[in-house]
This record gives structure tokens, sequence and C-alpha cells, in this order.
């Protein structure tokens, strides 16, 4: 028997519509965190909403299609009266994100000051989650904030450059100890004397100097090289079974 091919159809079949599902609102998060913006940095930036919700296995099998990460936009809706981005993830979207050394999961699940959270968030502190899913190869995410950090140096813009020296700091502070941290004062304050501690302690929205430039570009230099030597991180995660039992014991929870 010779197997023949059916020409295509004119015009093509369009979906079923049972087979569609108009756009859901987003689901209310569990956890919920700045992963940009003061409670994430220690200090003023743009201000991003991130946050954790855990689908029902109901929602996930079957025909219908679902989505795992939801983002909107809101106006108005910072404390100081600016537009902000909030985008929500399913809780195994965000693992297995973190899985991957993506600094945007790793930081929400590190936040040391969530604006939400509930069960059951507040029975297994996130941080274990993310210390779990840590590697070595987070730093080449980390290292990544280099040239962009040297680029708003070059160009005097404060917040950007503090911004990136953040992101060095939290890098060194994992290389070093194998652990997450994301607020610059409280960084800056578990390292040796570091000359830019007087620029973040007179923070202002004012353009850096040329001597205050210098002293950022040099560090972030420095940084950067520190992770270079062997380091605390391991090359694969730490606990995996920990991240997959959790989202087994939750994701039923909620069905």
């Amino acid at each position: 028997m010779k197997l023949t091919t059916l020409p295509p159809l004119s015009p093509p079949p369009q979906p079923s519509y049972a087979l569609r599902r108009p756009a859901d609102p987003i689901p209310e998060p569990a956890l919920l965190a700045w992963v940009e913006g003061p409670g994430a940095e220690g200090f003023e930036s743009a201000w991003r909403l991130a946050g954790v919700t855990i689908l029902p296995a109901s929602t996930l099998l079957g025909l219908r299609a679902f989505e795992d990460a939801y983002e909107d936009h809101l106006p108005g809706a910072a404390p100081d009266g600016r537009d902000c981005m909030r985008v929500i993830f399913d809780v195994e979207k965000i693992l297995r994100m973190a899985l991957h050394q993506s600094v945007l999961a790793l930081e929400l699940l590190a936040s040391p000051t969530p604006l939400q959270l509930q069960a059951p968030f507040d029975r297994i502190a996130p941080v274990e989650l993310a210390q779990a899913a840590l590697t070595s190869g987070v730093l080449r995410a980390y290292r990544g904030a280099l040239p962009a950090t040297l680029d708003a140096i070059d160009a005097g813009q404060r917040v950007a450059a503090l911004s990136g020296l953040r992101r060095l700091y939290t890098a060194g502070l994992l290389h070093r100890e194998a652990m997450m941290g994301t607020d610059l004062g409280a960084l800056l304050k578990s390292c040796a004397p570091s000359p830019i501690a007087p620029i973040v302690e007179g923070w202002s929205d004012a353009a850096l100097s040329p001597d205050e430039a210098r002293a950022l570009k040099a560090e972030a230099r420095r940084l950067d090289a520190l992770l270079d030597s062997p380091g605390a991180l391991p090359e694969r995660p730490q606990n995996y079974d920990l991240l997959h039992e959790t989202l087994v014991a939750w994701r039923l929870a909620t069905s």
C-alpha cells in the first residue's frame, strides 16, 4: 500500500471554539514581591512586581490550553504613583526558571520583604526553594550585568549603575557563601569596607560626579574579577528532591 499526501484544504479549518479559551484573568498570587524597586534593592529604581501562583491540576490536565505566566500593566500602582509591570508565574514555571538559574526567579523566591505570603508559602521559606536550585551557573547570568553597568556609569546614570553593582555584589555573596542577598545596603555591610558605601548612603537621583563614576567603575571591575576564583556554589542543584516534592504536594493540595 502506497501512502499519499492529500492537498491542503483551502481555506484551512479554524480551531474549534471548544479548544480555544479567552484569556484568563491573572490568578491570585500566593507569593508577591517587588523584584525591582526600593523593596528589592534598598534604594529607588524602576518598579516591577512579580509573584507565584499555584494552578490546580485540573487546569493543567486535558485538551484546553493554559497559561503558566500572566503579565499586565498597572497604571499608577507603585507607591510613588508611577506605573509598574506585574508578572505572575505558576509555581512549576518559577521552579523550572530557578533551576535554569533565572535571576528573576531566584530573586523573587529570595525576596526578604514579600508583599504577600499565603499558604503554602508561609509554611516553607521561599528562599529555601531558591537555595535548593542554586548552582555556579547563576554567576554567568549575574556577570552579564557588567557591560550595561559600565555603560550606565559612563553615562552618569546613578540608579542604573547602582542597580548593576547590586547584582555584582549579589553574585559575590553567592560565590563566596552560596547565600542570596538583594539589598545593596545590607550587602555592603556583609563585605569589607567598600569605597562606594558613601555613594550609596548619600543616595540621590543626581547624575554621578566624575569621582563617583571612577569609584563605581573600579568597584564593578573588582567584583567581576573576584568571580574568577574558586567559589562555594555547587555545579548541580543542592536539593532537587525538595523542589520536586514541594511542587507535587502543593499542586495536589489545590486540586
